[in-house]
């Protein structure tokens, strides 16, 4: 099914399964802690995501801003991001495909990407 989503479709199936999850299960103290260091790092910022390919070869670039503990509507385009980051399209259709499970199960989600905790290039593998 999400081999055939259009890139922007599957960006913003990824971030509203993000959202839910940040929701849902806040209680959490994993949760709790990736909110706390997701505000601290980006909150009001503009965050391009580079869609990449297994290859890490761009695909697409999108924009959003982390706002009161969500992810604004992605929009298509770079918008003069404070900060950029990398996701591999394969990464994501995993997500989608899977969402039902990673809502279920927040922490089954790669949440090293919001955190800083890899380098661009890694997320998803």
């Amino acid at each position: 099914m999400s081999e055939k989503l259009p890139n922007n479709v599957l960006i913003k199936y990824y971030i509203n399964i993000c959202n839910y999850a940040l929701f849902k299960h806040r209680h959490l103290p994993l949760l709790n802690g990736i909110l706390v260091a997701i505000n601290r790092i980006y909150s009001q910022n503009t965050i391009a995501f580079i869609m990449t390919d297994d290859e890490n070869k761009p695909l697409a670039y999108f924009s959003t801003r982390f706002v009161d503990g969500m992810f604004t509507p992605v929009v298509e385009g770079e918008h003069s991001p404070n900060i950029k980051l990398e996701l591999r399209r394969s990464y994501l259709r995993n997500v989608v495909e899977n969402a039902d499970d990673y809502m279920a199960h927040p922490t089954k989600l790669d949440w090293d990407w919001l955190t800083g905790k890899v380098k661009p290039g890694n997320i998803g593998t």
